[in-house]
C-alpha cells in the first residue's frame, strides 16, 4: 500500500483515479489511508523506490522530502471516484481509521459547500435541521451561504433565524463546529437515501 499510495501521488488526478479503481476493492482503503496519513516521503524512500521504477521519475531531482500524501491529496482521489465506489470505500475506511475518514468527509463536503445545494435540496435538508442548531452553524458562516439561506426560508423565518443569531452573543468555535457537523450529517443522510444531490461541479456554484 505504500509504494502505490506514493506512485499515485505522482500522477495526475485522472491518472491517479483511473489507477486506483484497478485496484483490487479490499486494497483500496488500505492505500487510501496510507496516502491520506503520510504526510511526506523521505529521501531514502524516494530513492528506493525511483530506483525500480527509475525510468519513470526525473534522476534528476534530489529533494529531501517529497510532499506524497494528506488529507488534502486522499481527499482529491476520492473526489474523482464513481459514488458507489466512494461510498463503499468510505465505509471500509471507517472500520480501519474512522478519524481520518472524517476528515476526508469534511473535505470532501463541509458546512460552506451548502452553497451547492440546488434551492429545493437545501431547502429539504433545512426541515430536518432545528432553528437553534441552525443558527449557531450560521455563526461562522460566509455571507454567500446566509444569503442562500436566508432566501430558502419565509420572509418570517428569515427574520426570526436572523434575530436568533444576534441573540447567542460569543459562541465558542468547538460548539459552531458541532451544530455545522450535525448538519452536514443531515445533509449527508439524505443524499444517501437519495431524497437530494450534491453535485460538486454542477452549474450554479458560488465561489
Amino acid at each position: 500500500p505504500q509504494t502505490i499510495s506514493f506512485i499515485l501521488s505522482y500522477l495526475d488526478g485522472a491518472k491517479a483515479a483511473a489507477v486506483f479503481a484497478l485496484l483490487a476493492s479490499g486494497l483500496r482503503a488500505a492505500v487510501l489511508e496510507r496516502l491520506g496519513t503520510i504526510e511526506s516521503t523521505s529521501l531514502e524512500t524516494v530513492g528506493r523506490i525511483a530506483r525500480n521504477f527509475g525510468r519513470h521519475f526525473d534522476g534528476q531531482a534530489r529533494p529531501t522530502y517529497h510532499r506524497s500524501g494528506g488529507v488534502r491529496a486522499a481527499a482529491d482521489l476520492v473526489k474523482l471516484l464513481d459514488k458507489e465506489m466512494t461510498k463503499g470505500l468510505l465505509v471500509r475506511l471507517d472500520e480501519r481509521n474512522a478519524q481520518l475518514s472524517a476528515s476526508i468527509r469534511k473535505k470532501l463536503f463541509g458546512f460552506e459547500d451548502l452553497v451547492r445545494l440546488t434551492p429545493a435540496d437545501l431547502q429539504r435538508a433545512l426541515r430536518e435541521v432545528d432553528s437553534s442548531n441552525l443558527a449557531t452553524a450560521m455563526k461562522s458562516a460566509s455571507e454567500a451561504l446566509r444569503g442562500k439561506i436566508y432566501a430558502g426560508i419565509s420572509k418570517r423565518a428569515a427574520e426570526s433565524l436572523r434575530e436568533e443569531i444576534e441573540m447567542l452573543g460569543a459562541v465558542r468555535l468547538k460548539e459552531i463546529e458541532a451544530a455545522q457537523d450535525g448538519i452536514i450529517q443531515v445533509v449527508r443522510r439524505l443524499e444517501e437515501e437519495g431524497h437530494i444531490a450534491l453535485e460538486p461541479d454542477a452549474e450554479g456554484v458560488v465561489a
